[in-house]
């Protein structure tokens, strides 16, 4: 899990996208996609599509997170 600390770096860059591992890379997007549709972004979506998920989808193409198409009027 996560800690919080490790998230702020994440979000904020000092940690890359790079150095994450794949299960690491899964929970950060799994909660910046909780937060978003609670209100409360913790990057924001430009970030979150091209860096966060384009790096997911490079390493986990089939992840069930990946299929998951959710209501824009959800959060």
């Amino acid at each position: 899990m996560l800690s919080n600390k490790k998230i702020d770096e994440i979000a904020n860059q000092v940690l890359l996208v790079g150095n994450l591992s794949n299960s690491e890379l899964l929970e950060f997007c799994e909660l910046a996609n909780q937060r978003y549709r609670k209100g409360n972004p913790i990057i924001s979506d430009e970030n979150y599509d091209f860096i966060f998920i384009s790096e997911l989808t490079k390493r986990m193409p089939n992840h069930p997170f990946l299929k998951q198409i959710e209501d824009e009027s959800e959060g």
